[in-house]
């Protein structure tokens, strides 16, 4: 499971490059001009809502330095990161998502109301939404919903996964058809209310809530990771999905999304809403028998 889980780190460490093209990019520059005849915001116009808020404009006040800044545009959204620099590091405040469309800001590190995801277990809809699950298939992942997944408890050998979707490209990041080496992952404890573990032993790692749904043979299994790297906290969703066979675990995909970022550091990470999606090379992972 830690080469597993490699997927997700190597996907959001490698966007460390997109600093140097933020570099090479002021932020000024990245400002679109408006857009005749449309209602649809600016990028300049997405930060000002930001700055709008109560919130932020208190925040501004204490932090006479603090900055407004957008990431980037990711599914119809602007993502605003409000933050200071501190000792040489980003110390982040909160981040925000801006709607293209209207302008409406929703707080990403702060959501109270979750809307249910249905065919799901319940707690997925505690760290995904349907946004997310939208994202995802996107991507082309296939997410098997239902409440009757096969039993997958066991340990499945996996060979090489490639990288087959990548939201955002910059020059260091994972590449659509890069091949990522895996190990062996192991399901185990699954129970009909949905609930299932898996463990990892990668250092920093920390599973919150792992579900699985499915129908018939096949199933989608969703983990709540937080990682902790140095004094920046983030959270991703991780998502696998594959049918049972006699042999193993067949058609497997595997997925993570960022969903938060909170600490100093944290541009040297992807920005929330980043998104891979990779599969098995030879669609197949075996199961070893124990």
């Amino acid at each position: 499971m830690k080469n597993l889980i490699l997927l997700a780190i190597i996907a959001i460490i490698a966007y460390a490059g997109y600093l140097a093209f933020q570099k090479d990019s002021p932020i000024s520059e990245l400002t679109e001009p408006e857009r005749t005849g449309s209602s649809k915001i600016t990028k300049q116009q997405a930060v000002e809502n930001v700055k709008n808020l109560p919130e932020v404009q208190d925040y501004l006040k204490e932090v006479p330095n603090g900055k407004v800044e957008m990431d980037n545009e990711d599914a119809g959204e602007y993502n605003v990161h409000v933050y200071e620099v501190k000792n040489g590091h980003t110390a982040t405040f909160n981040w925000y998502r801006v709607s293209i469309k209207d302008g409406k800001v929703q707080s990403q590190n702060n959501e109270t109301s979750k809307e249910e995801i249905k065919g799901v277990p319940a707690p997925v809809s505690e760290f995904m939404d349907n946004k997310d699950i939208t994202k995802l298939e996107t991507g082309g992942l296939s997410v098997n919903k239902g409440n009757s997944p096969p039993n997958i408890e066991g340990t499945y050998k996996a060979d090489n996964f490639v990288a087959t979707y990548v939201s955002l490209v910059r020059e260091k990041t994972i590449k659509v058809g890069e091949t990522i080496s895996t190990d062996t992952v192991t399901f185990s404890n699954q129970k009909e209310d949905g609930s299932i573990s898996f463990g990892t032993s990668s250092e920093g790692f920390e599973s919150q809530s792992t579900s699985v749904s499915g129908k018939d043979n096949c199933f989608t299994v969703y983990d709540d990771e937080n990682y902790n790297k140095s004094s920046c906290k983030y959270t991703l969703a991780f998502v696998v999905s594959g049918c049972k066979s006699d042999k193993g675990l067949t058609n497997i995909q595997i997925s993570s999304l960022m969903k938060s970022k909170t600490g100093e550091g944290c541009d040297d990470f992807a920005p929330i809403g980043y998104t891979i999606v990779g599969k098995e090379e030879d669609g197949l992972m075996e199961k070893i028998n124990q």
